[in-house]
């Protein structure tokens, strides 16, 4: 359990209240005075603003190239352009924050459900909201704030249809899930975790349901995709060149060292054109981003796999690379300054060291309830493994619970008088 339960506590709607409104104010003074706009941070915005004006139009091939799209968020900006196409982007930051205040609030469920208590929940709540790597993303026109709140919403409902006997909590538990799901791809690798995490709490039909349902959400855009491409998608569809970026020549030096100048903050990272750019001429298989999705996909499977056959050395100093972006957190030390790469490693660790403590210690006293940040623990492991590391993914999947978990300690750290003082600033 949670720290000692003698200190008097806010009501529940009073605490609630009060970290939706702390988070949302903190998201609003950062963008403020950073004074970056939506788009800036991340090329993938200019993609879904393109994509989403398609929509408007009536096309809805969400086709880059690379990969098929994953729909929801795409159509999200649409509907935002629907309702007001000068202020579109004033409506979706809103809406993002507003999305990331309410997940704040979630974190503080989460917390109280798993460990009963409220102080402890308040610290997880607030540790989320000044937790520095996912700032810059809330007001970035991208999928990563969207998809982390929707996830935050599914762990929440998860972890209380794992405990009741609720259709209503599994209803909503395969709602939030196909929402981030359809808002980003990499968490389709979770469901056979989830459906065995029921099976081990004796809830076999809901181990049968879960994943039924969740189905139920892709066919919309899953048979658009079938129409278009002659592919059905459950979400994106990108994972060969996913793996392509990861086992190349083109990206293989930026990987394992510094890829360029550093800039005002990092370098300028690995150039991904030749799974983007429809004119890229492969020496061996030509211009390759023209042919149909399911023909290029199996080109760059198979240059892909060709060149890890060529390059065993290569592909070995890839893996370790992928192990050590795995096991130590924040940004690449390769890619940005010293000086925020340190500072996002020792706000790493702040997390993980107590984090990965307590999941231990529960996972030894009750380790059916306490299953999932495991297994979100080995589908992040397998993306940066297997795949290539992308940071973001970690940040947005498993860094929310993590914190939840390292809650224990900050509370027991903290001197007892200056315990009440935190829930009377809450009130």
């Amino acid at each position: 359990m949670g720290v000692d339960k003698k200190y008097t506590v806010p009501s529940e709607r009073r605490i609630i209240y009060a970290l939706f409104f702390i988070c949302l104010v903190v998201r609003l003074l950062f963008k403020y005075l950073t004074g970056y706009d939506n788009y800036e941070l991340f090329v993938d915005a200019h993609r879904y603003d393109i994509l989403s004006t398609q929509i408007t139009n009536g096309n809805y091939d969400l086709d880059i190239v690379a990969y098929l799209s994953a729909p929801l968020y795409s159509y999200t900006l649409a509907l935002s352009k629907l309702i007001s196409y000068d202020y579109w982007e004033t409506i979706i930051v809103t809406y993002q924050f507003l999305l990331i205040s309410l997940s704040a609030v979630y974190i503080y469920k989460i917390t109280d459900h798993l460990f009963d208590n409220k102080l402890q929940s308040i610290a997880a709540s607030l540790i989320y909201i000044f937790y520095p790597l996912t700032l810059w993303l809330n007001f970035t026109l991208t999928q990563e704030t969207c998809f982390q709140a929707y996830f935050i919403f599914f762990v929440f409902h998860f972890l209380r249809c794992v405990q009741d006997q609720s259709i209503k909590q599994l209803m909503l538990t395969t709602l939030f899930f196909a929402i981030a799901l359809l808002t980003k791809s990499h968490v389709l690798m979770l469901i056979p975790f989830v459906s065995f995490i029921f099976i081990v709490n004796r809830k076999l039909l809901y181990a049968f349901l879960f994943p039924c349902i969740v189905f139920l959400y892709t066919i919309p855009h899953g048979l658009v995709n079938l129409k278009l491409h002659d592919i059905y998608t459950l979400s994106s569809h990108g994972n060969a060149s996913f793996f392509l970026l990861g086992h190349s020549d083109n990206t293989y030096d930026c990987l394992i060292k510094r890829a360029g100048e550093l800039g005002d903050f990092s370098a300028f990272g690995c150039d991904p054109s030749f799974v983007f750019d429809k004119e890229y001429i492969d020496p061996l298989h030509g211009k390759i981003n023209q042919l149909s999705v399911n023909e290029r996909d199996r080109l760059r499977k198979e240059i892909a796999f060709d060149w890890i056959t060529n390059n065993p050395a290569k592909y070995l100093n890839l893996k370790l690379v992928g192990i050590e972006r795995f096991l130590l957190p924040g940004l690449d030390r390769r890619q940005y300054k010293t000086s925020y790469w340190l500072i996002s490693l020792i706000v790493g660790l702040s997390i993980y060291i107590p984090g990965y403590l307590f999941l231990y210690r529960k996972l030894r006293d009750s380790w059916r309830e306490h299953l999932l940040l495991p297994s979100i623990i080995v589908i992040i492991g397998a993306i940066f493994i297997l795949f290539f590391p992308v940071n973001r993914f970690r940040v947005i999947t498993l860094e929310p619970l993590l914190i939840v978990y390292a809650s224990y300690y900050y509370i027991k750290w903290i001197p007892e008088r200056w315990r009440n003082r935190i829930v009377a600033s809450m009130t």
